[in-house]
């Protein structure tokens, strides 16, 4: 399939064999355009380089044909995490921190990022950034219920109740590199924020893991 995005041509591979995703929805790939937007990662505290800097960052185009909507996710994987602060230990194995770039395919055009960020210690310390169109910044509670543990590890036999503080920020607050979002490593657990000013030279310490599919 043929996509045109910011002026460029895009040919997606589909996998209809990937049951991982919701219906009326397909996986795709493309390894050109997930290359061309994926996102800038800065660690200006040296954050995102303990224990060790991350190994890959892992892409997957989520489709919705009818809407005419694409969605690259972004998957940053590190292989340990080593975090406790006060009565928050978040030490463990295997940490994934996600970003995601979404297109109107109508019109060719990026038109929301969504970061992995940080969020109030009744969410356990995360949140997420919305970046779209809206007109000024605000935030809310999003409550949710997990799948079961067939589906979702921690998920109980039928699900888990839990909440998430959401941030809706303006689209043009987010800063980018040409076409890639640029975001940084906030702390030990490794979560994100959009970058909203231009960093110092000092800061600009680049995190670069291996890019490949999820």
């Amino acid at each position: 399939m043929l996509v045109i995005i910011e002026g460029k041509d895009y040919i997606l591979e589909y996998d209809d064999k990937d049951t991982f995703v919701a219906g009326g929805l397909s996986v795709a790939f493309c390894e050109e355009l997930a290359r061309d937007f994926i996102p800038v990662l800065y660690d200006p505290r040296g954050y995102g380089g303990m224990p060790k800097p991350p190994e890959m960052v892992a892409y997957r185009l989520v489709v919705d044909k009818s809407q005419q909507k694409l969605c690259i996710i972004y998957e940053v994987y590190w292989k340990r995490q080593d975090c406790s602060w006060r009565e928050l230990n978040k030490d463990h194995d295997h940490d994934y921190e996600q970003i995601q770039v979404h297109f109107n395919l109508q019109a060719g055009k990026k038109d929301r990022v969504v970061i992995s960020s940080t969020g109030p210690i009744e969410n356990g310390g995360h949140g997420v950034e919305v970046y779209s169109d809206v007109s000024s910044a605000s935030f809310r509670t999003i409550v949710y219920r997990t799948a079961g543990k067939e589906s979702f590890p921690w998920g109980g036999k039928t699900g888990q109740n839990n909440a998430t503080q959401v941030r809706e920020i303006p689209l043009k607050l987010l800063l980018f590199e040409g076409q890639r979002p640029t975001v940084v490593v906030l702390n030990c657990y490794h979560v994100f924020a959009g970058l909203k000013r231009p960093l110092l030279p000092k800061e600009k310490n680049g995190l670069k893991p291996q890019a490949g599919e999820a």
